[in-house]
């Protein structure tokens, strides 16, 4: 229990902290997920996003952005 406290034995230290938050965590997420629900995304087929067939469409997952292929002359 002592391992817990920083050295004026009152606040904790970083292993209390990470006990104290394991300990809140679970009611946070849960009153966060009824206050705040996740909407499904729609996600966007080739067609909707205007890539033709022979195309193809590099998609960048970190941005979510579509990049076309150069065309050829």
């Amino acid at each position: 229990m002592l391992t817990q406290f920083a050295e004026d034995l009152f606040h904790p230290n970083d292993h209390g902290y990470r006990v104290w938050a394991s300990a809140f965590l679970p009611e946070v997420t849960a009153r966060m997920a009824a206050r705040f629900p996740r909407r499904p995304r729609k996600v966007e087929t080739a067609t909707e996003r205007g890539v033709g067939s022979g195309e193809s469409a590099d998609v960048s997952a970190a941005s979510g952005t579509t990049e076309r292929p150069a065309a050829s002359a």
